[in-house]
């Protein structure tokens, strides 16, 4: 089909890899990729595939830097006055969780508040452990100021 057209041609479809991105362009000889779903959880797929691209291997972020982001995400959306900041970090904290290990108790553990599973205070998975008991001071401490606020959250 590339050959047959002069506009640049996009590529895209589950493209959740880079090697989905470099499979696509080989298959297609399409212009460009598009990513769509990976980017909300997994913010960092763009530097990913210009690694592997460069060096042919790529690194995959650790629940540290994950919480991280996930933080600065909740101060950026406090800091320019969100209308619900507590109900969008709960948003993003469920793409953001999609293929972390034990992710969907952890979604569950955020948007309920329940304490932590016994499975997530085991050794392997003490940051995860962290950034779940983090994310839940964050929505509270959201709530707080949305109460103290006057604003109903």
């Amino acid at each position: 089909m590339k050959a047959s057209i002069r506009i640049p041609v996009i590529g895209s479809g589950d493209v959740t890899r880079p090697e989905d991105a470099v499979r696509i362009v080989r298959e297609t000889n399409c212009d460009a990729v598009m990513i769509g779903r990976a980017a909300s959880s997994n913010p960092w797929i763009f530097r990913q595939i210009a690694d592997y691209l460069r060096t042919g291997t790529y690194e995959t972020p650790s629940e540290h830097a994950r919480y991280e982001l996930m933080r600065l995400y909740y101060s950026m959306l406090r800091d320019q006055g969100a209308t619900d900041p507590v109900d969008k970090m709960k948003q993003f904290a469920t793409y953001f969780t999609h293929g972390v290990r034990n992710g969907s108790r952890l979604r569950a553990e955020i948007y309920f508040g329940h304490a932590l599973c016994p499975e997530l205070d085991s050794g392997h998975l003490a940051g995860l452990s962290l950034l779940g008991r983090s994310l839940r001071q964050i929505v509270q401490r959201g709530r707080d100021t949305a109460s103290r606020m006057g604003h109903a959250g």
